[in-house]
């Protein structure tokens, strides 16, 4: 019973970490937040935790030492034993110069920009890369056809594609291995990466270890100590670890060690927001999930994809999966607004869908440990909003009714459990199909685990105890 209780109570962290997570890169300058997460931190007696984002929190009132959040502050730093000068030193320490504002950094980017260029116009990135994923992560991932649900619903067929079985993170898998890839293929000797989540360096690593070439890691001393597992992987595979303090910057070491050494050295940003070519080549490197639709479809219904659905303004579930089908002005893109409860009054908004809000229960705080050390996705909100302004993709909210019948149709049809959120854009999609014909398409992208959600799933069809 006692592990059972410990089991749910990871699970719940779990969730509280996505979630913030989240709304931090919708907002990373969202006081109220920082402020929860602080507290929180505070409680749980974690003092580096607190001091990120005491930092933060420093930084955004501009040291003003009457300002209310900056109170609040002191008076938790106090409790906790932490020195407010210390708060201020390590808020002036962590500036980092914005990438490409000083020459040195402008030229190297516009070197890089130009070895892409050379590349972009062939096949050979794009291909190297899928062959890369196939036989190293287990892609393409599963494209499931909801038969009876499609069935019992009408309409167009409706398919899943089945990203959740993959685990997390598999934008950030095919950034860096598309990275490291273009690395070998423009003749690179070695990678080289500073990134906020040593994910990133454990990645890079790893492919350079299987393409041959070296790899260097620049991290900062504090993620080394709290993160040693990564560290020894990294070094396991042959990696080179620098350690930085924290008045450098990881991510700007890396940018210097590759201006030495332009033409062996090659950055590796994963999705981190970087100058061109990066924001260009990532949206080429992720478009790996939609050119496997368009195969899979195509095998599977012997047409391609009438509409494609994801998850919309939260979340960068539709990055790579509408990518590919943008000059394709058969297949309508959609992204709908989800929530994360199957409340009716969930469902209702100001009609804007790249405006939602997130309430933490006490309890729900109190759980909460930490956010998660950088997803590394930038600017979610702002991707979206270039997808909003092409005019190509249509932005809709879901209904909580709609999610309901979704879950209690694919657990009845198809035996799976839909997580909450992702239940609002299948909803979404069914209704939708149940105007299109029977030999039409819609493919949902799938990104959630799919039992996650599975308590309160289960009062949702009825079972709320065993």
């Amino acid at each position: 019973m006692q592990n059972d209780q410990i089991g749910g109570q990871d699970a719940l962290v779990e969730e509280l970490e996505r979630m913030l997570s989240e709304q931090l890169l919708l907002n990373p300058d969202d006081l109220k937040l920082r402020l929860r997460l602080a507290r929180v931190h505070a409680q749980r007696q974690r003092k580096d935790a607190f001091l990120g984002e005491a930092q933060a929190i420093h930084r955004l009132v501009k040291g003003e030492k009457k300002h209310p959040a900056l109170m609040q502050i002191a008076d938790l730093a106090g409790k906790l034993g932490v020195d407010l000068e210390l708060i201020s030193k390590r808020s002036e320490a962590s500036h980092q110069r914005r990438l490409g504002e000083d020459q040195a950094s402008r030229d190297y980017f516009l070197h890089l920009e130009g070895r892409y260029r050379e590349l972009s116009s062939k096949a050979s990135l794009v291909q190297a890369l899928d062959r890369v994923l196939l036989r190293n992560f287990n892609r393409p991932s599963s494209l499931m056809h909801a038969q009876r649900f499609s069935d019992n619903n009408g309409g167009a067929q409706i398919a899943l594609k089945r990203e959740d079985l993959l685990g997390s993170g598999t934008k950030l898998v095919m950034a860096v291995t598309g990275q490291v890839v273009m690395a070998r293929l423009l003749g690179y000797k070695v990678v080289v990466t500073g990134s906020q989540n040593l994910r990133t360096g454990v990645l890079m690593a790893s492919m350079a270890a299987r393409l041959g070439l070296g790899a260097v890691v620049y991290v900062n001393e504090r993620q080394a100590n709290q993160n040693s597992a990564a560290v020894l992987h990294m070094r396991c595979v042959g990696a080179r670890i620098e350690s930085v303090d924290s008045r450098q910057s990881a991510r700007d070491e890396a940018v210097d060690d590759c201006i030495r050494s332009e033409d062996h050295h090659f950055l590796v940003m994963g999705v981190d927001a970087a100058p061109a070519p990066f924001p260009e080549l990532n949206q080429q490197l992720i478009s790996a999930l939609g050119r496997e639709i368009r195969v899979q479809c195509q095998g599977m219904f012997k047409r391609t994809p009438d509409m494609l659905v994801a998850r919309g303004s939260t979340t960068a579930d539709a990055f790579g999966f509408f990518d590919p089908y943008f000059d394709q002005a058969g297949t309508r893109l959609v992204a709908v607004e989800v929530h994360d409860s199957l409340k009716p009054e969930s469902s209702a908004n100001d009609g804007d869908p790249f405006k939602r809000n997130v309430q933490l229960s006490a309890a729900q705080l109190k759980q909460a440990e930490t956010i998660l050390e950088g997803s590394e996705y930038p600017a979610v909100r702002r991707e979206h909003a270039k997808y909003k302004d092409s005019g190509r993709v249509e932005y809709t909210s879901g209904s909580s009714t709609d999610a309901q019948a979704a879950i209690k149709g694919f657990a009845r049809h198809e035996g799976l459990i839909l997580p909450i959120r992702t239940a609002y854009a299948v909803g979404w999609a069914a209704r939708e199909a149940r105007e299109m014909d029977k030999d039409q398409v819609v493919i949902v992208n799938m990104v959630e685990s799919y039992d996650k959600d599975l308590r309160e799933v289960a009062g949702a069809l009825g079972y709320a105890s065993y």
